[in-house]
């Protein structure tokens, strides 16, 4: 419903429908851009009280994606003051949903991150684990292929586009991606459980399978540097 819909006299005083759509928009926006200053106001008040700075960068992060939200559901209301064709008028919801979709799963994507964030930050603290740059890496782009994939099928799902078969397809792929990059994959566990239980640290001296004794230089997440006797 637009507003010449809910408010008549809306429309009698501007008859041009796209003087209008951007009348809408514009007002919605701005009122949409005001509620979230006052938000981030109300919100910052509180942080300023915290001792940790880790939701000031929460509320920088999803400052841009809530404003975009605010922006597409703006654009929402607006295209239902203009005369557009059943089909036309669909792809433009669809458009516009898509993106809001979008915006949305960024947004999502940005408190999560923050959050494992903070809790890799508290296991290392409590733990006394070195944060592990690989570690953090692969969580990270691992988090990210996943959002990607769901917005990218709820995506799907608004364009009409039937979502099983390409879950078909998609675990059929991952399935055999799996089986390609099994040795990868296996030395990335290993590497995970080598820095998490803390058995070895770099400086111990190792004897390896084959009798050969060395001193370990680094510990990631794909393998183990080992010195041994003859530098190799």
């Amino acid at each position: 419903m637009g507003f010449g819909e809910m408010i008549p006299q809306f429309a009698s005083y501007i008859p041009n429908q796209y003087a209008r759509a951007l009348i809408v928009l514009i007002v919605l926006f701005l009122v949409f851009r005001v509620l979230l200053a006052l938000f981030n106001k109300f919100v910052m008040k509180l942080t300023s009280k915290t001792k940790t700075d880790i939701d000031d960068i929460l509320l920088a992060k999803a400052s841009t994606p809530m404003s975009m939200v605010a922006l597409f559901i703006s654009l929402r209301f607006a295209i239902e003051e203009l005369f557009l064709s059943e089909a036309f008028s669909l792809n433009a919801e669809r458009v516009i949903y898509s993106a809001l979709v979008i915006a949305i799963g960024y947004l999502i994507f940005a408190f999560v991150d923050v959050a494992l964030v903070v809790a890799w930050k508290n296991v290392a603290k409590k733990t006394k684990v070195k944060m592990n740059d690989s570690l953090t890496n692969l969580v990270h782009g691992t988090l990210k292929i996943i959002l990607i994939i769901l917005v990218l099928l709820y995506v799907l799902e608004i364009w009409g586009v039937e979502i099983v078969p390409v879950l078909g397809a998609l675990g059929i792929a991952g399935l055999a991606v799996a089986l390609a990059l099994q040795p990868v994959l296996a030395n990335i566990f290993s590497g995970i459980s080598v820095i998490m239980d803390k058995s070895v640290k770099v400086g111990d001296w190792i004897i390896m399978e084959d009798g050969t004794w060395g001193v370990i230089q680094k510990i990631g997440i794909r393998g183990t540097r080992v010195r041994t006797f003859d530098n190799d």
